[in-house]
């Protein structure tokens, strides 16, 4: 006897009844009579659940919700088609060619055959994908090409994921072999001078063994820092990394560069810092990096084929391609390498302000709808001023993306004419026109806004008077069942103490996240931040802060949790050459109308000093 389930609806139950009784008359591999069909009641409640549930509007006299494609009776190669009634039925009727139409535009419902090539394909691809494989990224491009920044910029990266990963420059084991004095001329890079081909194929051997030594190690991707511009050399760090461990993955990252500004920039740097240019004059030294250059273009040849997986990457981030590139790890570089770039902007940390003192109770977490309190609208003030006009002076300093925009003084047409936008080559709408023109938009300070979906988040930045999306990756870490209490009541409950302990990081509260869960969530927001060429604001919470904290200071996100992220307090970063950042911290001064600048944990990230 059945059992009458608590659960289901007296609804449900007669969705479920009709459904049956659908299938009684309309099997899966034959189509019933129309008779049979047209045989079911219309009129009376059981009739009317069975239309009505086929989604079919009931119409005085007989209903005709059914019918068969290409004809009637019992042909088994029909197909079932809803009309709305037989009127309309004689007009809408398909023929059979219309069908087979149909399905190739719908797509098509045969079952796929694909070739054996294919699956081996696939197969291939599949195993490349394998996420415990180590991965070595080799560099390739000529000097000045930024390798040494995109190098760095993946280790911050993927040590924030977890991920073990450490550069081996082979320029720094080339000036152990040879004085930079002497290894930094432009003679030394001839290859019709044997011997100091050697020396540089002995320190390209050595950075090699120490790199898979690492790897047998605990290492998990490892950066092999070098031109690798001719094909034997690359051959050969292939050869050299499979010998080892046939199992490890090599990947080639070309960095190809060619526009003239981007280049400066890039020889600038590397004259400024390299070893190999100390003491010499900045002209001497751009005239000996430019011998140098046109030395490894004599042989350079750039990465072409299909065998091979490789990333090329086009004036540092203006344009990406690949090749066999599988696997999330490998995958996740690609929207990264797209979004980093060497422009020089400052990215601003701030938690939220603070929530008024009855937002809380029995010393439990103040509660997430809750509103800013009187201190937190005194910060929101502050900091809303201080941003704006640092905006500002940022640029009159630097510039923005668009000269036309900041200086406000160029038509639209002469801002399309320039060049300095990205417009579609249509004339603009009206609309468009009217939105570049109006003088709030021109005064307004050129800045990206990052809030959680808190209000006391979103209340922090409103004062500035700019557009904002909220972003739910910024809302503080769910603890489950045990949202109401903080983190250090957390660790004193003895239920949870000794688990918690053993991997705080990777702990996941009852119900909700753990830390590793708020940096995977962040980490589309990281690459938007890092993609800006604009100051950002970034207003989030606690655990949110110290996440994206630890990928700027270079630090394993292990230790994000540890990390001392202050409120109403701003954490400024700004990116160097090098590819880590600079910090400097700003909290309320006395009278608590301004900031005034205090001391961080660290004024240079972890990686600059390394």
């Amino acid at each position: 006897m059945a059992r009458y389930s608590p659960g289901l609806t007296a609804d449900a139950t007669w969705r479920t009844l009709v459904t049956l009784l659908g299938l009684v008359f309309v099997s899966s591999d034959s189509v019933t009579s129309l008779d049979r069909i047209h045989s079911l009641p219309s009129e009376g409640f059981l009739g009317r659940r069975f239309w009505q549930e086929f989604k079919v509007p009931l119409a005085p006299g007989r209903m005709d919700p059914l019918r068969l494609h290409g004809g009637g009776g019992d042909t088994p190669s029909g197909r079932l088609t809803r009309t709305d009634s037989l009127d309309d039925y004689s007009a809408r009727k398909l023929t059979r060619s219309d069908s087979v139409s149909d399905g190739y535009y719908r797509g098509s419902a045969t079952i796929s055959h694909a070739s054996n090539g294919y699956i081996q394909m696939i197969e291939r691809s599949d195993l490349m994908a394998i996420d415990d494989s180590k991965i070595v990224l080799v560099m390739v491009g000529l000097p000045g090409r930024g390798k040494s920044f995109i190098s760095r910029k993946i280790e911050l990266y993927l040590t924030w994921f977890g991920e073990n990963t450490k550069v081996f420059n082979v320029g720094k084991y080339r000036r152990q072999v040879v004085d930079p004095k002497d290894s930094g001329r432009a003679d030394f890079y001839d290859r019709s001078n044997a011997e100091a081909l050697g020396l540089r194929e002995r320190a390209a051997g050595l950075a090699m063994n120490d790199l898979l030594d690492w790897l047998d190690a605990d290492g998990r991707v490892a950066i092999f820092d070098a031109t690798n511009s001719a094909k034997s050399r690359r051959r050969w760090v292939w050869n050299a990394v499979k010998s080892r461990n046939r199992r490890h993955h090599v990947v080639f990252i070309e960095s190809i560069c060619d526009d003239p500004k981007i280049l400066q920039d890039t020889f600038n740097s590397k004259v400024d810092n390299s070893p190999d240019f100390k003491g010499m004059s900045k002209e001497d030294a751009l005239a000996e990096l430019k011998k140098r250059i046109a030395n490894y273009e004599a042989s350079y040849e750039e990465i072409a084929g299909s065998r091979v997986s490789y990333i090329k990457l086009y004036n540092l981030s203006s344009k990406v391609s690949c090749n066999k590139i599988y696997g999330r790890l490998a995958n996740g570089l690609l929207p990264f390498l797209m979004a980093a770039h060497i422009g020089t902007r400052p990215i601003w940390l701030v938690r939220a302000g603070a929530s008024s003192p009855d937002s809380s109770a029995n010393g439990r977490l103040v509660s997430k709808a809750a509103e800013l309190g009187n201190d937190g609208e005194v910060w929101a003030q502050a900091l809303c001023k201080w941003v704006t006009q640092r905006s500002r002076n940022w640029m009159e300093r630097h510039g923005s993306r668009c000269p036309a925009l900041r200086k406000a003084r160029l038509t639209i047409n002469d801002v399309y004419e320039s060049g300095d936008m990205c417009l579609p080559d249509q004339e603009l709408d009206e609309e468009t026109m009217a939105f570049f023109k109006q003088e709030d938009h021109r005064e307004a300070p050129l800045m990206k806004i990052f809030s959680s979906t808190l209000p006391r988040a979103m209340n922090t930045v409103s004062p500035i008077g700019i557009p904002f999306s909220p972003y739910p990756q910024l809302n503080p870490m769910d603890k489950g069942s045990l949202s109401d209490y903080s983190l250090e009541q957390i660790r004193n409950m003895p239920e949870i103490r000794e688990t918690f302990d053993k991997d705080p990081f990777r702990y996941r509260f009852p119900g909700g996240e753990s830390f590793v869960d708020v940096v995977h969530r962040l980490e589309s927001v990281l690459i938007e931040i890092e993609q800006q060429t604009a100051p950002s604001l970034v207003v989030g919470h606690t655990s949110s802060m110290k996440a994206l904290y630890s990928y700027f200071a270079g630090m394993k996100f292990e230790d994000c949790h540890n990390q001392d992220f202050p409120q109403h307090t701003i954490v400024e970063l700004v990116p160097v050459m090098g590819g880590s950042w600079i910090e400097q911290r700003w909290a309320l001064d006395e009278s608590r109308t301004g900031l005034t600048k205090v001391a961080g944990p660290t004024q240079l990230t972890q990686a600059q000093r390394a």
